[in-house]
């Protein structure tokens, strides 16, 4: 499956996606503008992974978002995403993160493991202009593990709930 693709599926208008259990791990990479390779935009759903491998492939970048959230609404559970880490082909920079939630409300992370990021497991920031901090997060029985930077960041959040 193509990235195109899996976006195009995961932001269709549905208010519950639930993916197939795979054997193999989904293999994602870094987008045309090098920022991002999942990008969450339309809300009012819930996704399920049913425990799929999402993994970020091998790249040099100093910085990038395995998964980006830009919604409201948003329930995504039963994800595994495994970053790069141990195969990243470069040296500079801090911030590959798993998840990276910015510009969102009303967000629930359920039940996932975001493991041997570059950067961070998850990332909670604003848009760089300070006027669109997430708000009413919600991170729920997730763990993160061997990330290079930090498990959680917390730059930019009006209100957050964790329970770890």
């Amino acid at each position: 499956m193509e990235l195109s693709e899996l976006n195009s599926l995961l932001n269709i208008i549905a208010t519950r996606v639930e993916f197939a259990k795979y054997d193999f791990p989904i293999i994602v990479s870094v987008n045309s503008d090098k920022t991002s390779s999942i990008v969450l935009s339309i809300g009012n759903k819930e996704i399920d992974f049913n425990y799929n491998v999402i993994k970020m492939s091998p790249n040099n970048y100093e910085k990038y978002n395995c998964i980006e959230i830009k919604a409201e609404n948003l329930s995504i559970k039963n994800l595994i995403q495994i970053g790069d880490i141990e195969n990243h082909t470069g040296d500079a920079g801090e911030w590959g993160h798993g998840i990276c939630l910015r510009h969102c409300k009303n967000i629930i992370v359920d039940n996932c493991t975001f493991s041997y990021n570059w950067g961070d497991g998850i990332d909670l920031i604003d848009t760089y202009y300070g006027d669109a901090c997430p708000e009413n997060i919600k991170i729920l029985n997730t763990k993160c593990l061997y990330n290079r930077r930090q498990g959680i960041s917390v730059e930019a959040v009006k209100t957050a709930n964790f329970k770890i």
